[in-house]
């Protein structure tokens, strides 16, 4: 007996093993019954190849069409209590007869059943005790038995014609009911239950009231079930758990049971983690089946949203070997150990499931259209589409959304670069789904720091042989990872600015690379390897990448694709006798290289005369290729393709392939295979296949196979010299030769960028100790007592200890600065600032000889009552060590090392200090967040939170409302609000405006200047006294004049001129590959002290929607209705010159030069022209 709940407990039988073996002997005669059982009983969801969790999405796949198509739906969840001890075995032999159910089977079990058992609960063993009902839970007859049970009460329902749908699971029954109105839908399925319960009644079963329920789409439906139901009947609940799945009949979004899954994932997930298991590939495994199968299934009711996918990923990165700082879109790609990303997956199993609902549904393919169509409509006006999504075609809508298609009907889904024509029940949708997942992960990849090249994928062959290779070796595994994943401290990734050793700016390249205390460590790999490679991308250059591109094959001409015929099947002669045929594939010179993979295939025809010499004689053959990326599987499924096109008749072929011959008695192959097979089951039926193996010589293959096959060794080698023939003569053996050296250059790049990075986390890992073991000698010091109210204060020496540790933090040599979490330093610096040179001091009118550093690192006063200035203190040169000078005075010129320590000593290029006087929110505390007070507008909390800020915001509060400095409303966008204060634009937002920030340093010349970005609190107060916290982003932008208003005052002249100028900037952007929106009048703007001037400064304020793209399209948005309405007359020749981007950018440009030549200085400071031509400037 083990325990159910706290008032039943379960039986589980442990059956003899005699009986057991009888009835597996005789299990047969059971499967043979199942099969015609199914097509008697269409209700029962138990059979082979169905799992109950179809079952489950299958009903609220139906629930979502009804409620998308207005009809009224009504499902009846029944549970039958204690089913399996309650059947009634006179009852059993009854049904038994009708059904035919094998008598033997039946006979022996009842037996079993009847027999004498012992109770075994909790270890102590009951009497021998006897029934006449109930089955054994684990006898394997047990589940063919209850069916029996079932029959007639179900039968019955379905003799009603009420129902919309019934479906059984063992003792689970659903049954559904649909109507155009909502009383009668409601009657039905009360009908329904009130006979369904009489009919269990007289089979002697029980309903288990607590757990069945009523579940209806709509309300009306629900009032008026709730009406006729009487007491003691199941209730109607908005929510119920149908076989493990959340079930709310489509009406709204309920994921109680999956919140409560994944929460017992992540407890597993750090159960996981503590085990610490040693084999990573073993932990990884265990994951896989125990941490994630828990957080997932039943996912494919209601979707997983981006919020739930992010801590899914975030699990998946921790056991599959993720870094601190590491991307995990680069592990994943990766995949050298674990199931890859489980966004994918889930996304792809979902798809199967959707799949798998729609085929089984076709008769109802019109409503399901429809649904489509109404669902997408509103998911795509909603601003939080996920929390719509109630069923499996809203959820798939939502992936889609989030992936960047539009797909207003489910037979065509388009995205730039991606065309899919759905056809459903076809495998070849899920895959094309997955490569757009991939082509979007490649994307992210490629807009990570000095990533650029990677759009098309990444080779990853050269560093998981080196990830197996170093797998002994913990140290020299771990830089492998840190370099693959780029887990590196750096600037906007989790460390500093600025370099605190020789001040430059902290890039990935720098750390890696350019930093001058590479001297004291390594001088770095060999540059040999650019003879090599000598065209590496910028990924390869400073981060190891190999593009796709650049070693796989290139793809095949039409030409080469192209299938050739000689002999017999040209038609010259029919075939005569004795005439048999051989197919084959090969994967060319280097098919054990999946990169440089050329599958051809070939199949010949020879007259077989054994009684001359030689044998046989080839009468004919065709050959052909496939394109890259096929298997040798698929050749041969190609070459017995086309043989099955040809013939007529019956014909003996020889084949060496068993998954290509099992792929020719698949009935669907056609179907579900459609790029590799074409003919029909009646036309592969004529090919009698005779397997055989490959590779053998005459006498091996007759020793094998018998003489009576020599006939198939003969065709077999003519088939395979025909088609490694065709192989080599479409082979590119200089690709070969390319992706060779490749893959030598990355072996030698990666193992010494790997060592470097080896040595970063040793010497990061060192200096933890160091700081460790100070921290532990400074704890053994005794405490003397504090001079106050029970607080401990630190003695002397201790204090001067803690300041020796301090002192010593920023001068240990090492690379503990980027990697470290704290790095406190004696003396205060702005967060950022290169070394040696203290921020500026902060004027306070309070406290003028004492400043408190606030957590950003900035020296700020204590109040918030003064004005405050935005910090940003550059260097203007790096000082060198006296080692770097006596090296620089040695060396020469020419050795890496002293280019490299030169470079150091040549002042930075670095724009002069800016100075903003401009006031900053600051908290009263330190260590808070600054604060801005505003009375709050309007009740409650509204869904879009910007609706809540008021006109004027200040620094302080007072009882009149807020004071101080006060920020005025400027204007409101769709996720943010702007304010004007002080001559300077402040921007809030609730997401991270951190992109702006980047684009704005990296387009000087184009983008409107930023100074700051910090996060404060927005506290909202109302007249009663309360308040509400909100936590956002402030950007502080200098102010522009719109470039419509200029060009209004103007006219249309000096708008034709200017417009063609900043069409200029926008050809140099595309080809940066940025994805421009918004480039109306609201996003136009000039440089104020510019305008007074004849070709003044363009200025872009808002450059949140751009994002890099592999493939940007040159739409523009709001630029062409900009040029329409400032130039009616020359817009159509700006839109015609603007379509020629895409084609031949620099052609473009130079036209529209030409008609702004005034804007030629502005074009040439702002890097977009370099002698009249197209900048080949790239900025990332």
């Amino acid at each position: 007996m083990l325990a159910k709940n706290q008032a039943t407990e379960r039986p589980i039988g442990l059956c003899s093993v005699v009986y057991k073996t009888w009835l597996q002997m005789r299990y047969p005669l059971v499967q043979s019954w199942l099969q015609g059982y199914e097509k008697v009983a269409p209700w029962d969801s138990a059979v082979p190849g169905v799992t109950c969790l179809s079952v489950s999405i299958a009903r609220v796949f139906k629930c979502e069409v009804a409620v998308a198509t207005g009809r009224h739906r009504a499902t009846l969840y029944l549970d039958l209590s204690t089913f399996y001890e309650t059947l009634s075995h006179a009852k059993l032999i009854e049904s038994a007869k009708v059904l035919d159910f094998p008598a033997s089977v039946l006979n022996i079990a009842l037996q079993i059943y009847r027999g004498g058992r012992i109770i075994d609960a909790e270890g102590n063993m009951g009497p021998i005790s006897f029934t006449d009902r109930g089955v054994i839970a684990g006898c394997p007859a047990a589940p063919a038995l209850s069916k029996l049970a079932l029959y007639n009460p179900l039968k019955t329902v379905q003799e009603t014609g009420l129902c919309a749908g019934l479906d059984s699971w063992i003792d689970d029954v659903s049954i559904d009911a649909e109507d155009k109105d909502p009383q009668r839908a409601a009657q039905k399925i009360v009908s329904l239950y009130r006979t369904v319960s009489t009919e269990l009644g007289n089979a002697e079963l029980q309903i288990s009231t607590s757990k069945s329920a009523f579940v209806c789409t709509d309300k009306q439906t629900q009032a008026r079930v709730q009406q006729l139901l009487r007491e003691g009947e199941p209730p109607v609940l908005h929510l119920v758990k149908d076989l493990g799945v959340d079930s709310a009949g489509a009406r709204r979004r309920r994921v109680a049971t999956s919140n409560a899954r994944l929460a017992k994932a992540t407890g597993r997930s750090g159960k996981l983690a503590r085990l610490k298991v040693p084999n990573t590939k073993k932990r990884a495994q265990v994951a896989a089946t125990g941490v994630f199968t828990a957080a997932t299934f039943g996912h494919q009711g209601q979707g997983i949203s981006p919020k739930r996918m992010k801590v899914l990923r975030a699990i998946a990165g921790g056991h599959y070997g993720k870094m601190a700082f590491g991307s995990l879109d680069l592990l994943f790609d990766l995949s050298w150990m674990g199931s890859g990303d489980p966004l994918c997956k889930i996304i792809l199993e979902h798809w199967s499931m959707l799949q798998e609902c729609v085929v089984r549904n076709r008769p109802a393919s019109s409503r399901i259209r429809r649904t489509w169509a109404v669902s997408w409509q509103k998911l795509a006006r909603s601003p939080h589409r996920w929390k719509l999504a109630a069923g499996p075609i809203g959820a798939m809508q939502c992936y889609l959304m989030d992936m960047g298609f539009e797909a207003p009907t489910m037979d065509v889904w388009n995205k730039p670069g991606v065309n899919i024509n759905l056809t459903w029940g076809s495998p070849r949708v899920g895959k094309e789904v997955n490569h757009a997942m991939l082509a979007d992960r490649w994307e992210r990849i490629s807009c990570q720091e000095n990533a650029a090249g990677t759009a098309a994928g990444i080779d990853w062959t050269v560093p998981r042989k080196m990830l197996r290779e170093s797998s002994k070796h913990p140290l020299q595994h771990a830089g492998l990872r840190m370099l693959f994943q780029g887990a590196f401290r750096r600037a906007n990734n989790g460390g500093d600015m600025f370099c605190s050793r020789c001040g430059q700016n902290n890039t990935l390249r720098h750390v890696l690379h350019d930093c001058i205390r590479w001297a004291e460590v390594d001088i770095g790999p060999d540059p040999a390897w650019r003879d090599l490679f000598p065209q590496a991308p910028e990924c390869f250059i400073v981060r190891g990448l190999v593009p796709k591109l650049a070693t796989q094959h290139p793809q095949l001409t039409q030409a080469q694709l192209q299938p050739r015929k000689t002999g017999i099947f040209t038609g010259e002669f029919l075939p005569v006798d004795n005439v048999y045929f051989g197919t084959d594939a090969s994967g060319g010179p280097r098919g054990e290289d999946s990169r440089l993979r050329v599958v051809s295939w070939a199949v010949v025809a020879i007259q077989w005369h054994p009684e001359t010499k030689p044998k046989y004689t080839r009468i004919g053959s065709m050959t052909g290729s496939l394109q890259i990326g096929a298997t040798v599987n698929d050749g041969e499924s190609v070459a017995l393709d086309h043989l099955a096109q040809w013939t007529t008749r019956s014909i003996q072929v020889a084949v060496d392939s068993k998954i290509a011959i099992k792929r020719v008695h698949v009935p669907s192959i056609d179907i579900r295979m459609p790029g590799l097979w074409s003919t029909p089951r009646e036309k592969r039926s004529l090919l009698q296949v005779t397997w055989t193996k490959g590779h053998l010589s005459e006498e091996q293959h007759g020793q094998k196979f018998g003489p009576a096959q020599s006939w198939a060794w003969a065709a077999n080698l003519e088939a395979d010299q025909v088609c490694g023939a065709q192989s080599q003569a479409v082979f590119s053996y200089a690709q070969a030769i390319a992706t060779d050296n490749i893959d030598r250059a990355s072996r030698a790049t990666v193992a010494g960028w790997g060592k470097d990075a080896r040595t970063c986390l040793h010497m990061t890992r060192s200096h933890e100790r160091k700081i460790s073991n100070s921290r532990c000698k400074a704890s053994y010091s005794v405490r003397a007592p504090a001079k106050g109210k029970g607080k401990s204060g630190r003695p002397n020496d201790e204090k001067q200890h803690a300041r020796e540790v301090n002192a010593t933090r920023h001068t240990t040599p090492g690379f503990h600065s980027l990697y470290q979490e704290e790095a406190p330093a004696a003396t205060s610096k702005a967060k950022g600032a290169p070394p040696n040179h203290s921020p500026v001091p902060v004027e306070s009118e309070e406290e003028a000889h004492e400043a408190n550093p606030n957590t950003r690192g900035e020296d700020l006063p204590r109040t918030s009552k003064e004005r405050l200035q935005a910090i940003f203190a550059k260097a203007k040169s790096s000082p060198l060590t006296p080692h770097d000078r006596a090296e620089l005075a040695a060396a020469e010129a020419s050795t890496p090392w002293a280019r490299r320590v030169k470079l150091r000593s040549e002042p930075s290029r670095v724009e002069p200090e800016q100075h903003v006087d401009m006031l900053r929110p600051r908290s009263q505390a330190r260590g808070e967040l600054p604060i801005l007070h505003g009375w709050r507008v309007g009740a409650g909390v509204p869904r879009n939170v910007l609706l809540s800020l008021p006109k004027t915001l200040g620094f302080e509060w007072d009882q009149d409302g807020p004071s101080g400095t006060l920020l005025e409303f400027l204007g409101k966008g769709q996720d943010r609000v702007a304010y004007m204060s002080q001559d300077m634009v402040l921007k809030l937002s609730q997401h991270s405006q951190k992109q702006e920030l980047t684009l704005a340093k990296l387009l000087p010349g184009i983008a409107t200047p930023l100074f700051w970005m910090e996060n404060v609190m927005v506290v909202l107060h109302d007249d009663k006294g309360g308040m509400q916290n909100l936590a956002m982003t402030l950007l502080c932008q200098q102010p522009v004049v719109k470039a419509v208003e200029v060009m209004e005052a103007r006219g249309a002249l000096f708008s034709f001129k200017f417009l063609c100028h900043v069409r200029c900037v926008l050809t140099w952007l595309w080809t940066q590959k940025l994805h421009l929106l918004d480039l109306g009048e609201s996003n136009m703007g000039m440089e104020q002290a510019s305008t007074s001037e004849a070709y003044p400064a363009l200025r872009f304020f808002d450059l949140l929607s751009w994002q890099r793209q592999s493939k940007p399209d040159a739409k523009w948005y709001g630029y062409h209705t900009l040029a329409q309405k400032m130039c009616p007359l020359h817009a159509k020749w700006i839109q015609g010159v603007c379509s020629e981007v895409t084609k031949d950018a620099p052609k473009a440009f130079r036209r529209l030069a030409a008609e702004c030549q005034g804007f030629a200085d502005r074009l040439v400071q702002a890097g977009v022209m370099v002698d009249g031509e197209l900048s080949p400037r790239q900025i990332f």
